[in-house]
This record gives C-alpha cells, structure tokens and sequence, in this order.
C-alpha cells in the first residue's frame, strides 16, 4: 500500500462512516478507511475500547473481527509467530502502518511500553510521606513502601486484636 492511497487526516476529519464496499481487496479496504497522520496510517472507521482499529475479516472460519494492525502485518508477514504480539513504534494504537509494527515478545512490548513506570516515578506515598531515607523500605521483589504508613497500619492491627481478645476474656 502506497502513502499516495490514503488521504490526509485533515480531508477526513469530520469522516464518520463509509458504507460497506464489497468486492475491494484487502489494501482497498485499508485505503478507503485510513488517513495518513504525519508518518502514521491512522484507522478511521471502528475502534476497540482500547483505541485499536478493527475490522470484518472474511477467512475459511467465517466472518471474525480483528485488529487492523494484525490484519496488515499478517498480510505483509504471514501468520504471527505464536509467544510474539504487535507493538506499535510509533505508540498510536489506531496506526496499521507496516513501518510501525513489529512482531515483539510480550516482556519487550511491556518494557517498551513503560509498564508500571509511573510508580517509579512516584516521590511520596498516597499519606504523603517521602519515599527517601530512614522511610524508604525496599521488599525483596523490589516493591517500595513507606515505613511510618506500615508502623501505623500495624499500631492499628495490634490495638484492633487488643480489644477484640479483651472482649473475648470479659
């Protein structure tokens, strides 16, 4: 598929829906329903609630809905080896650009992605104390807590089966 294919985001920004041609290629399909977004072929028509492109594919099972970026890598690369999943470079979910997509293992796409980044980024726990110095307290997978939070929840744990044993005696 040419870049010459699809149109300009901007022609097609009030696009809402094209009606169903049937007998159009695979590339056609594509073309009619992409918008070219700086370097990225970015979906127009349906999404998924997470903001992939999807489409109706007609194979030998039937009619089934998939992920455009799968449908186009799929086509350009065959079957997507099976432990790998497509991470999108570009990071634009609605992006079925062949340039953008890459047959990844799910730990490199995490890792690329940034996964659980911003609690590393975090300075003081949700009572607002510092995640530094004498509080700062680092378990053995890694995980960081904050030391006065764990005296007090464990001040109130203690005090709660004080009074629950001194209920129980009386």
């Amino acid at each position: 598929m040419s870049n010459n294919i699809l149109r300009p985001k901007q022609q097609i920004k009030d696009f809402i829906w094209l009606p169903r041609i049937y007998g159009l290629s695979l590339v056609e399909r594509l073309a009619h329903r992409g918008a070219i977004d700086g370097d990225c072929w970015v979906w127009m028509a349906s999404k998924n609630q997470k903001g992939y492109g999807r489409m109706v594919i007609t194979d030998s099972d039937g009619k089934r809905t998939k992920v455009v970026h799968r449908v186009i890598y799929e086509h350009i690369n065959g079957p997507l080896p099976k432990g790998l999943e497509i991470d999108h470079l570009c990071k634009n979910r609605a992006c079925f650009n062949p340039s953008h997509i890459e047959a990844v293992t799910h730990k490199e796409n995490c890792r690329r992605g940034n996964v659980g980044a911003h609690f590393g980024n975090k300075t003081h726990c949700p009572s607002g104390h510092p995640y530094s110095g004498d509080n700062l307290y680092i378990s053995l997978k890694g995980s960081r807590s904050c030391r006065e939070c764990t005296r007090t929840k464990s001040r109130e744990w203690a005090r709660a089966k004080r009074t629950e044993t001194r209920r129980k005696t009386k």
